[in-house]
């Protein structure tokens, strides 16, 4: 056990690198489950906007559109005066101002097509949502009025229809009008910090295992040491095995190191089959990221191409696989690239097993084939670092 014993005794000497790696990207994971976690609640939620009406008209329908527009918004009374309205928008104490013209309601009553006027923080977002209320609004009580209710009437059941709102929540994931996720609990944007958590957990991995251990295999692979192992009398299985060992070790040192963070972190939040789950999805991902490390490391032989490849990888394959971008926001074209990344199918395992409370609550068929073809790469890469090794010997 030369070999893997003379790899421990490298990584040791890594490990204050390794230990700032795992500092600074832990803190980065804790920061970004916060702060996901915040703006994912936000995503969906109405912001009040400020706004006035000038009723001219004095008339029910003027106060009705008022009412109407207080139901999300915040109503504020300022002077019915052009000057007054334009500082007000500048300093964004109201975002809009509705006036009502002499003679609207009366022209609603005739059938007539009179505008309501406006005042709005110009190329704004909220002027244009006020526009579009407004526009709902006139529509729907033009069309009480042509149904025969009278203007008081009509008024009332418009507000009352511009009440009726529909639920929105965020998918997963929506493929051929299937939801992609865990069945259970349908579709939320509620989702727990610890998903936050492993939903970063792959750039981690890949960056500290390829910058932290890609190294030393870059050692190894240097041409000296590879002729004196060649003339030696370990044969190239035992001395694949024990590199192979080696990569592995320092991999579940770092797989206990983050899960034990996580479970320190969220251990009020957490099932114990949730704890397995994670566990499985975390060694999935381990076996895919030592399996790049291998091939990397027996590919390059250089450590500053080695701090390259880290790069490119970790980070193509968090914006590629859905890490850093919700895979939600992949048009057609791009989930069909993504699905040619490890990460892709580990946000899937994650989806998967969010918020479960027992291991019936898993989506089982999902969850296996996500962890599946994730093992299926780390095959792959093991195979292609083998066999770029054994030609380098040979070649040696």
């Amino acid at each position: 056990m030369q070999t893997y014993k003379t790899f421990l005794k490298i990584a040791l000497k890594n490990i204050p690198s390794i230990i700032s790696y795992f500092i600074i990207f832990a803190i980065i994971a804790i920061m970004s489950t916060s702060q996901s976690e915040e703006n994912e609640k936000l995503i969906y939620q109405d912001e009040a906007i400020k706004f006035t009406v000038f009723n001219r008209d004095g008339s029910k329908t003027g106060e009705a559109i008022k009412e109407c527009l207080s139901e999300k918004n915040k109503y504020v009374e300022i002077e019915d005066n052009e000057e007054t309205i334009r500082v007000a928008l500048y300093y964004r104490d109201i975002y809009y101002a509705v006036v009502v013209p002499e003679g609207f309601e009366e022209a609603i009553k005739n059938g007539e097509d009179m505008e309501l006027m406006n005042y709005k923080v110009p190329d704004s977002a909220m002027g244009y949502y006020m526009d579009l209320t407004l526009e709902s609004y006139a529509k729907t009580l033009k069309g009480y009025v042509a149904a025969g209710y009278s203007i008081d009437e009509a008024n009332d059941e418009a507000i009352e229809t511009l009440k009726n709102t529909v639920e929105v929540n965020l998918l997963s994931d929506v493929e051929s009008d299937k939801t992609i996720g865990n069945p259970m609990f349908g579709a939320t944007d509620d989702k727990p910090s610890i998903y936050y958590f492993y939903q970063y957990v792959p750039y981690i991995f890949l960056a500290i295992m390829i910058s932290g251990v890609g190294p030393i295999m870059i050692t190894f692979g240097k041409s000296d040491i590879r002729k004196r192992v060649a003339v030696s009398s370990q044969s190239f299985k035992s001395y694949s095995a024990q590199m192979f060992l080696g990569v592995v070790t320092c991999g579940l040192a770092l797989l206990a190191l983050f899960n034990i963070l996580a479970m320190i972190l969220y251990a009020e939040n957490i099932s114990f089959a949730g704890i397995v789950s994670y566990v499985i999805i975390t060694a999935c991902l381990l076996a895919v990221s030592m399996g790049i490390t291998y091939l990397g490391g027996n590919l390059f032989n250089k450590t500053a191409t080695m701090g390259a490849f880290s790069n490119v990888v970790s980070l193509g394959f968090s914006f590629l696989g859905g890490i850093f971008v919700p895979l939600e926001f992949f048009g057609a074209t791009m989930k069909n690239i993504a699905r040619f990344t490890p990460t892709y199918w580990y946000v899937r395992a994650n989806e998967a097993i969010t918020g479960i409370k027992s291991f019936a609550d898993i989506n089982m068929e999902e969850f296996a084939l996500a962890c599946g073809v994730q093992l299926l790469f780390a095959v792959a890469f093991f195979s292609i670092g083998l066999a770029v090794s054994k030609y380098k010997r040979e070649a040696a």
